[in-house]
């Protein structure tokens, strides 16, 4: 029973609780990293600006006030600015740990809102006009929430928090901070308690309204923009979707032509661990570093950098190549022989890469047109295979669906023949 509400609770709580991670969960998880440090950063200015502001509004006040008395007013707002420091270091010091965490942008605003309700209390309540800062929460939350509704949420919540304030200080549940340079005794008149509040309660609710209003269509427009593109923003290669376009039109031009095809799919081995134990940072470096050395070596099969073989980045940790030129070639037409030096050669080049210490394997699988599929989509569904195969043999290993076909036939691995034997195209 607890272990079913335990499990329950960390679904709830993040964003991918599973040991390995899909795409979709991979890419939750970096965006809201980004999400936190983006308010990790602004947070930074904001406490830069008010220590400016405070230091300012402190010499101001040295003509009208006394030092211990001006030291008084300002020890509980420099306390709640040293505590804001304290956790926005230690949200950017966990920021990998806490992305994991689906509230963890909403924790930190809710931590800053109380804070600034503290600096609207120990600056005259409904005097204060520390209150504004809570439009850039609104404007913060509008463009990084996945929801507008979380905007609305927050809005009604600072509502309240206000009206705690202002309201428990005109009927004398909380007692009033008077502050230097303060109006006098306005915080006991109801009129202006109301119309002040009814201001806020308005200029709070206008900037949520406009705030989701801007950003709902400029959001959305960028994630349109994302799902069209044709390259990977991580890696530079070309997108899945312009893969999987391009693999339909060369299929059929390949058919039309009578020539040859091939469609490799590359799976960097156990990568979830990788993310894991060394963070998605280190991940994300690491498959930069994969995607120019398979580029490099597709590349050795070109004269040109127009050639139509193309490498992509299909999902988080898996590649795709579609080979169809062998410019070294006298027809300039791939063979079987060509794609498995090809591959060998990009599997090496993976197992080779070290970053910081870490290295990685790959598992590849590949199918060829017209010989195994004759469809762009059955082309694909061969490859897979081949890639399945690769996998359940350990890894680190290349597979052709040929070999799937016929158990017996040998899968290409590391080390059966010299990879110099690439170079035979390079030499003529």
């Amino acid at each position: 029973m607890l272990s079913n509400i335990k499990n329950t609770f960390q679904r709830k709580i993040t964003l991918a609780p599973k040991e390995h991670q899909t795409q979709d969960e991979i890419s939750a998880i970096r965006d809201n990293m980004d999400r936190v440090s983006f308010i990790i950063n602004v947070r930074w200015m904001l406490v830069l600006v008010l220590v400016v502001y405070s230091v300012i509004g402190f010499i101001i006040h040295l003509s009208k006030n006394d030092f211990s008395t001006l030291a008084g007013y300002m020890a509980i707002p420099a306390n709640a600015l040293i505590l804001v420091c304290i956790y926005n270091y230690f949200f950017m010091r966990y920021k990998d740990v806490l992305a994991n965490i689906a509230a963890a942008n909403i924790i930190q605003l809710v931590l800053d809102s109380l804070v600034v309700t503290l600096l609207v209390y120990f600056s005259g309540g409904v005097e204060s006009w520390f209150w504004v800062i809570y439009l850039l929460f609104l404007f913060e939350l509008a463009a990084i929430a996945p929801r507008k509704t979380d905007a609305w949420w927050l809005a009604l919540g600072l509502i309240v928090l206000l009206g705690c304030i202002e309201w428990g200080n005109f009927f004398g549940i909380l007692p009033h901070v008077s502050i230097p340079l303060s109006s006098g005794h306005s915080w006991r008149v109801l009129e202006y308690v109301l119309l002040r509040y009814l201001w806020q309660v308005t200029v709070l609710i206008g900037t949520a309204l406009v705030a989701t209003r801007l950003l709902t269509p400029f959001r959305n427009k960028l994630a349109k923009s994302r799902n069209i593109a044709i390259l990977d923003e991580l890696t530079g290669l070309y997108s899945r979707e312009y893969f999987k376009r391009a693999l339909e039109m060369e299929s059929v031009r390949a058919l039309h032509d009578r020539r040859p095809v091939f469609v490799a799919l590359i799976d960097i081995d156990n990568f979830s661990r990788v993310n894991k134990i060394f963070g998605i940072g280190t991940g994300d470096a690491i498959l930069g570093k994969i995607a120019r050395a398979i580029q490099a070596d597709v590349e050795k099969f070109a004269k040109t950098a127009t050639t139509p073989n193309l490498v992509a980045r299909i999902s988080g940790e898996e590649f795709a190549i579609v080979f169809n030129e062998n410019a070294h070639a006298h027809d300039g037409q791939p063979t079987v022989e060509d794609v498995g030096l090809l591959l060998r050669a990009v599997s090496q080049s993976i197992a080779e890469i070290d970053y910081e210490g870490i290295s990685v394997t790959a598992s590849i699988g590949y199918a060829g047109l017209p010989q195994d599929a004759i469809e762009s989509d059955v082309l694909l569904e061969r490859a897979d295979e081949a890639l399945i195969s690769a996998i359940s043999q350990g890894g680190n290993t290349v597979v052709a669906f040929s070999d799937c076909v016929d158990e017996g036939a040998p899968f290409i691995g590391l080390g059966e023949e010299p990879l110099e034997t690439v170079s035979r195209y390079l030499d003529e």
